[in-house]
């Protein structure tokens, strides 16, 4: 059940949990207990993500992950991050230089990890 929420503000949904920034936190729900009993604490959320079974969310502070975490796809590699989107077994991430960065594994061999770099890239507002 959707607990009750006050202001959100961003949603993401991975196959068995549910979570949403509202009123500057991370909020849960779902079956998925990796999920909705790991939720870290976070200073100013934004760029929330879900996996199929974990999530991913930026805040003042960097990048946090939780969730299972099979093939590394949860594992945090450093940096200054802008935006963030994760699949099934991976996560990637837009860092302020620019650069892509993707992390987990390529299940299905569709080239994941082959990523061109831009020149600059701007999360538009």
């Amino acid at each position: 059940m959707v607990p009750n929420l006050n202001n959100p503000s961003e949603i993401a949904v991975s196959a068995s949990a549910s979570c949403a920034i509202d009123s500057g936190s991370v909020v849960c729900w779902g079956t998925q207990t990796a999920i909705t009993n790991n939720i870290p604490s976070v200073t100013n959320p934004r760029n929330l993500s879900a996996s199929l079974s974990g999530m991913c969310v930026i805040d003042d502070w960097g990048f946090k992950c939780w969730g299972v975490n099979d093939f590394g796809q949860m594992e945090v590699k450093g940096g200054d991050f802008i935006d963030v989107t994760s699949a099934t077994y991976h996560t990637c991430v837009i860092l302020a230089n620019g650069q892509i960065n993707c992390w987990g594994t390529d299940t299905q061999n569709y080239g994941l990890f082959n990523i061109p770099q831009i020149a600059r890239y701007q999360k538009a507002k």
